[in-house]
């Protein structure tokens, strides 16, 4: 096996003492283009690889930033980490993953390990977290951002919506539709323990039901990653269930394309037998047929901005405690207003 080479070999071949050659590895633009010249053709030749743990322990600089998200499974995210990677790597940051597969003690475990890659921040999804990962996530003194919901009381930063709100409105959008046997499909109480804002878009839509004094019916699915599972579990209850649903509203847009790909395989018309909605919004939303009525969130402008107010963190800079995106209603084809029909 070909030995390892050291930043001492690298120091002594090139003349350069190892303070210069991890600099110019870390932080080119404080070195000359000659020294750096030099440094880079040595360590392409003999594959040279840097610690950077290794020299953020000496500078209390890692150049990493942390970002915690659900999953990698949905695309919702993917535009989310996408927004942050980009804004990071324009201010010279490298972003590390981990993903908790909506488990609390799960980004407990992750949180525990990545504090001791000394980063220099964390995005994380949610606001809720046990108490040693918010003691963790305190005691590291590193800048923090909670996204995807809106707190008045964050342990740094927030950067989200309500979704509470967000559940609210197409609620009530719903209702003005002259839907009136309106049911909520939501992951099991279960995930809900972990998973907060599905706990929020519920009460959401408890609460507009409740001012506009219609019945609630609720129907659970039981892996929310799954599209196809969802809309064969949330159909199999409208099936069963005995009062006229005329309407479903599903708590993501991973249950509502499932729904929608379920009744259509079945050939079930939408939305003249049955109106569906969604809170949350992705790409294959705007493929279905019909397309999907739903609240989108703006999760790349979450990511940006998420990334833009850590970064500023970091430099001290004034930053809002509280940044609230909003949403916005997509009014697609899969509801239509009853009195119309």
């Amino acid at each position: 096996m070909k030995k390892k080479i050291t930043i001492q070999e690298v120091a002594k071949k090139t003349g350069y003492s190892t303070s210069t050659i991890s600099r110019s590895i870390s932080n080119p633009s404080v070195v000359s283009s000659k020294t750096r010249v030099k440094i880079e053709k040595f360590i392409k030749k003999t594959g040279y690889v840097h610690n950077y743990l290794a020299g953020s322990l000496k500078s209390g600089k890692s150049g990493f930033v942390i970002a915690i998200i659900p999953t990698l499974r949905l695309s919702i995210f993917s535009d989310y980490i996408h927004g942050i990677k980009e804004k990071l790597r324009e201010n010279g940051f490298e972003l590390l993953i981990g993903v908790t597969n909506y488990n609390l003690k799960t980004e407990e475990e992750l949180v525990r390990k990545f504090v001791s890659y000394k980063p220099e921040g964390f995005i994380v999804v949610g606001t809720k977290h046990t108490e040693a990962t918010t003691r963790l996530l305190l005691n590291s003194k590193s800048p923090i951002v909670e996204t995807w919901n809106i707190t008045d009381k964050p342990l740094d930063l927030v950067v989200g919506f309500s979704n509470f709100s967000a559940s609210h409105q197409i609620t009530d959008y719903v209702i003005s539709l002259n839907y009136k046997n309106i049911a909520f499909a939501t992951p099991t109480n279960e995930h809900m323990e972990n998973e907060h804002r599905s706990k929020r878009r519920l009460s959401g839509f408890m609460s507009r039901m409740k001012i506009a004094k219609l019945k609630t019916t609720i129907f659970y699915y039981t892996e929310p990653m799954n599209h196809k599972l969802c809309g064969k579990q949330i159909f199999n209850q409208f099936k069963e269930h005995d009062s006229k649903i005329d309407c479903i509203i599903c708590g993501s847009e991973t249950s509502g394309t499932g729904l929608i790909s379920e009744l259509n395989s079945r050939k079930f018309q939408i939305p003249k037998k049955l109106g569906i909605a969604a809170v949350g919004n992705s790409d294959i939303t705007s493929l279905l047929h019909p397309q999907l009525t739903t609240v989108d969130f703006k999760v790349e402008e979450i990511g940006i901005i998420a990334a833009n107010n850590l970064i500023g963190k970091i430099k001290n800079q004034k930053i809002k405690k509280i940044h609230d995106v909003g949403f916005e209603l997509i009014n697609g084809a899969s509801v239509v207003n009853q009195r119309t029909k």
